[in-house]
């Protein structure tokens, strides 16, 4: 049996197409760009962990433990950050943010500091 109209569920498992103004995002609404509460927020850069250490010692954290590839760096006041150093490799973009977020610092400070 054919799909009763354009935006049904086709046999074959293809997605439901959606109009945009039925609660649908639309491609250039923000989705494509790094928009958040009306404000522009910059992209996260490229790091190699070289350069993420020089950060973490600018701001007083210290090695403190390390177990292959990884080193956490603790600070004067107890927080502890993971920082993978692989040699060779820029660090995922997921996990800068995560390191960020840790460190309690916004994006705008962060690439202030490097």
């Amino acid at each position: 049996m054919p799909p009763a109209g354009p935006f049904e569920r086709q046999r074959t498992g293809a997605p439901r197409r959606k109009r945009v103004g039925d609660g649908a995002v639309n491609f250039f609404s923000g989705a494509c760009f790094n928009v958040s509460k009306n404000r522009f927020v910059p992209k996260l850069p490229i790091v190699k962990p070289i350069e993420l250490i020089r950060v973490l010692n600018h701001l007083g954290f210290f090695e403190h433990h390390r177990v292959g590839s990884h080193a956490q760096f603790k600070n004067s006041d107890g927080r502890r950050v993971t920082v993978p150093a692989h040699a060779g490799q820029d660090i995922n973009k997921k996990t800068l943010k995560g390191i960020i977020d840790d460190l309690d610092l916004s994006v705008e400070e962060f690439i202030k500091l490097l």
